[in-house]
């Protein structure tokens, strides 16, 4: 394997920048994994990887288990101070990787015809957003939706917080919330408001159809009136004591749980 000792190295750069930037990875249409759980979780769900990157005592340790990985890809060895400067973590295991944007993307025909999904949005934390896929994936869910202002579902900590369920699950973008909602509601497809509200039907009492889209509003001010409006229930979770209100992924997994029970 060739090595890279410079921490300006071209590709080193390349790492540091896609890790941080959202447009740029938008623009190469790549993105990065750390870790050996997760670069191994990306490279048995056929994953196209660019290159990877791991210092020699990573190499050696994991040699056996990424046998394949090694053989397959672009590798290069680097120095540890480098592994220090481009990683995510507290205490690193010395691989990364970039990865092309994988093409598992849900069509909105695919949503018309079957199956339950959940919708995010406008979600900004990474851990929620990452939970609530990992958690989807758990349940039996078809697919995310998410809109444009969510966060990244390419983002590093989204990828980590999935644990490796980003690789799996279908997904789509959606820049117009209202018209694709207003399309949901012309093809047959229920759609369930997740809201803060009495008057809102129970949880318990609510019967999800197939198909069907479960909304989950932004973390601080949920789903907007004009979103509510545009869908055909408004559901919620009934809270005993002095609790007014749930993490956004804690509710979303209550709400997916009954929905795929």
């Amino acid at each position: 394997m060739e090595q890279i000792t410079s921490k300006d190295n071209k590709w080193i750069k390349e790492y540091a920048k896609l890790s941080t930037s959202k447009s740029y990875r938008d623009k190469q249409s790549l993105f990065v994994v750390e870790s050996v759980k997760l670069i191994a979780e990306a490279f048995n769900n056929n994953q196209c990887f660019e290159m990877v990157f791991v210092t020699q005592t990573c190499f050696e340790k994991h040699s056996h288990e990424l046998e394949k990985l090694f053989q397959s890809v672009k590798c290069y060895i680097i120095a540890e101070e480098i592994s220090k400067k481009i990683t995510g973590l507290n205490t690193p295991q010395g691989i990364y990787a970039i990865c092309q944007k994988h093409d598992k993307q849900l069509t909105i025909d695919k949503v018309y015809c079957d199956g339950k999904y959940v919708m995010l949005v406008d979600l900004q934390d990474t851990g929620n957003v990452g939970t609530i896929i990992r958690t989807a994936e758990a349940l039996g869910i078809n697919g995310i939706i998410m809109t444009n202002k969510s966060c990244d579902i390419y983002n590093p900590k989204v990828i980590r917080g999935s644990m490796g369920s980003v690789f799996r699950m279908d997904f789509m973008i959606t820049d117009e919330p209202n018209v694709f909602l207003t399309n949901l509601k012309n093809n047959n497809v229920k759609t369930y408001a997740s809201v803060i509200d009495t008057t809102a039907t129970s949880l318990e009492k609510v019967e999800f159809t197939s198909p069907s889209v479960l909304l989950i509003g932004n973390e601080g001010n949920g789903l907007t009136t004009e979103i509510q409006s545009l869908c055909e229930e408004k559901i919620t979770i009934n809270m005993a004591g002095n609790t007014e209100s749930l993490n956004a992924s804690m509710a979303a997994c209550i709400l997916m749980w009954e929905m795929t029970n």
